[in-house]
């Protein structure tokens, strides 16, 4: 289904992390490859770059205070919020070794301030998941995988979601939120729209997974049990996140990549929001 959408720009060459932050009512995103992180209010069609670091962010996420914690390359690194703008922390918050080729890539909180972040190689093989607590202790939750990517909770963080891009495979796992172990997984969808793969995910306020299509020009709906309930088209090639705020959490924001393609069209690597459709969402748990 083709729906009215709106432009923000610039280009990004892999934009992710799409992300609605509640204390500046503003939508947060990072060009991973090029270490920004942008931020609208959806006012102007240009967003605000916020952050510009010398490492690449694989995932950033938001404390109860506001502050954005950023997953890169050098570990976990902290920038406080300085009024309307952010300084970057000289030390690194927690260290993280990774192995040759390796970086975050997507991360999410659960309601007890626990960190869930993938490891994805070049290769796109051997990727990992990871747990870290508010200690800094790290707890290794999943390996072998191809690319582990999108990542949501249901309402009683007793569920959790997991995208493997690779196998094109969402899963739902039953989570325990005392442990941060999961366990029974149950592909909810392993057969994803051929030559198309799915990458961020967000729930709805009804436990939709709201799936962006890389490779696919859409963000896909689908329900609990796998079915395709619906499917937003648009412009670019490669979507790559998707997330729910605004004022009364039913703007739909969604960030694409111009990263791989051949020819680069001028609406690959833009973000698109769309605020007619029936989704609406929830907050994200904070660290």
């Amino acid at each position: 289904m083709v729906k009215k959408y709106n432009k923000i720009f610039p280009q990004c060459e892999l934009g992710e992390n799409s992300r609605w932050n509640e204390f500046d009512q503003m939508f947060y995103y990072t060009d991973i490859v090029n270490g920004v992180v942008y931020r609208t209010d959806l006012k102007s069609e240009t967003a605000e770059c916020v952050l510009k670091t010398n490492y690449q962010i694989g995932a950033f996420l938001f404390d109860s205070k506001g502050n954005i914690l950023l997953l890169t390359e050098q570990g976990l690194i902290y920038a406080y919020k300085d009024g309307k703008n952010y300084t970057l922390s000289d030390k690194t918050y927690i260290s993280f070794s990774f192995k040759p080729g390796e970086r975050f890539n997507d991360a999410i909180v659960d309601s007890k301030g626990r960190i869930l972040a993938g490891i994805k190689k070049e290769s796109n093989s051997n990727g990992r998941l990871i747990s870290i607590d508010k200690n800094g202790n790290i707890k290794t939750l999943l390996t072998g995988l191809g690319i582990s990517n999108g990542m949501g909770f249901d309402d009683n963080c007793k569920i959790f979601y997991h995208t493997d891009s690779t196998t094109a495979t969402i899963t739902r796992w039953n989570y325990n939120l005392d442990t941060g172990e999961i366990s029974n997984p149950k592909a909810v969808i392993s057969d994803y729209p051929e030559g198309q793969v799915p990458d961020g995910m967000c729930l709805d306020n009804n436990g939709d997974i709201i799936s962006a299509c890389w490779g696919g020009s859409s963000v896909l709906r689908i329900s609990k049990t796998g079915k395709i309930l619906e499917k937003i088209e648009l412009p670019a090639t490669n979507i790559s996140s998707v997330s729910i705020g605004g004022k009364n959490m039913d703007t739909l924001f969604i960030t694409s990549a111009f990263s791989n393609l051949k020819k680069i069209e001028e609406a690959d690597g833009l973000c698109y929001y769309l605020t007619d459709t029936a989704i609406k969402g929830k907050k994200d748990y904070l660290i």
